[in-house]
């Protein structure tokens, strides 16, 4: 039975192909099946356990717990393969034949993943953007729901998901309005009658912003005089918030609401637009 068992070991182990330094056998082939196999499971339970005991720590916040386990299981995955593909027979100076084939195929056809790849993990490392920010990338605004290897998904205010590349999102000059701290601040323009109190408009605004809940009371609220318009005299305040951060519109009509019902209370007019209109006189001929 044993001499059965190792003549089959022999057939399997006799080389029937040979690539530089690589010797392959049947057996060799075997280990490449088995051993890559072995190396991801491996990295995929690392990433597991990792995930589970950084949750424990209410230190550390969802993105840093994410860019640990992630760069943890990719060195992981390919120190596991790089030691399945030598324990295979497979060494690397063997794959030098193809190297050059292989790099001219990968960077015609995989550029755009390995450019999205590297950029993701350094999203994950310096941490410009994490899971929750309020981005503004061009057109486009909403929270970050989800950073990935290849691409991040924005959640936009309409309810949408957004999937942006990581170079993309690298690359752009975006606005973060929660990176260093989770608040805002909005300007509201409310504009006047050329007839009204300036010094009474200033201290409603004011307490306008006081009575709305959303509206932080430090940073206080400023009120400036912008411009002369033409049919009113416009102001601005601007006003920070902490809970409508991410609904900013709302903020603004909340206090619009209360401001014209102060102005109301007070006897303020906020104007319509309005035009003069100036008839020249016609010589009679013409009138006739």
């Amino acid at each position: 039975m044993l001499e059965a068992i190792q003549r089959w070991f022999d057939v399997l182990d006799t080389p029937f192909l040979k690539v530089g330094g690589s010797t392959f056998t049947y057996l060799g082939i075997l280990k490449i099946i088995v051993y890559p196999t072995i190396a991801i499971f491996v990295a995929l339970l690392t990433r597991r356990v990792l995930r589970k005991m950084l949750a424990k720590n209410h230190r550390l916040d969802e993105g840093v717990r994410n860019a640990i386990t992630s760069i943890t299981y990719y060195i992981v995955l390919v120190a596991g393969l790089a030691f399945a593909l030598d324990s295979a027979g497979i060494h690397m100076e063997g794959l030098a034949i193809f190297s050059g084939g292989l790099g001219i195929g990968l960077g015609i056809g995989l550029q755009d993943i390995a450019r999205n790849f590297v950029a993701g993990l350094i999203l994950l490392i310096s941490r410009p953007v994490r899971p929750g920010d309020r981005l503004v990338i061009d057109n486009l605004e909403g929270n970050v729901d989800r950073i990935g290897t290849y691409s991040t998904q924005v959640q936009t205010i309409q309810d949408a998901t957004v999937v942006v590349p990581n170079s993309d999102l690298l690359n752009a000059r975006l606005i973060n309005w929660t990176l260093n701290a989770r608040r805002r601040m909005l300007f509201v323009p409310v504009g006047v009658h050329y007839d009204s109190d300036v010094d009474q408009v200033i201290e409603l605004m004011k307490q306008a912003a006081a009575n709305s809940p959303d509206i932080l009371s430090n940073p206080a609220p400023e009120v400036f005089l912008s411009d002369f318009g033409d049919s009113s005299i416009n102001f601005e305040i601007s006003v920070w918030t902490e809970t409508q951060v991410f609904r900013p519109k709302r903020l603004v009509s909340q206090y619009n609401v209360e401001i014209v019902k102060l102005f109301q209370e007070h006897g303020v007019v906020i104007p319509y637009p309005q035009r003069d209109v100036h008839i020249k006189s016609r010589p009679q001929p013409v009138l006739e």
